[in-house]
């Protein structure tokens, strides 16, 4: 699960490969396990609610990665 102060988001059916650095997020899976989406740019990110457009976590790009840090999570009022 990831938190953010006022959402729980569901991460389910989780792979893990142990040889992999980064975790990496399955964006479709977690647009339909929790009904928010991502919206992209060049030097950010952000996950909002799909119904109310709320932004409920951002984050910057580090350059060609859009990194989702425990900061970012936490960071939303």
């Amino acid at each position: 699960m990831l938190h953010s102060s006022k959402y729980t988001f569901t991460l389910s059916n989780v792979l893990h490969v142990s040889h992999i650095t980064k975790p990496l997020l399955f964006v479709h899976k977690f647009y339909y396990d929790n009904n928010f989406y991502f919206e992209f740019h060049a030097f950010v990110f952000y996950v909002k609610d799909l119904t109310t457009k709320a932004m409920l976590i951002f984050d910057q790009s580090n350059y060609d990665l859009y990194i989702l840090s425990k900061s970012s999570a936490t960071s939303i009022p």
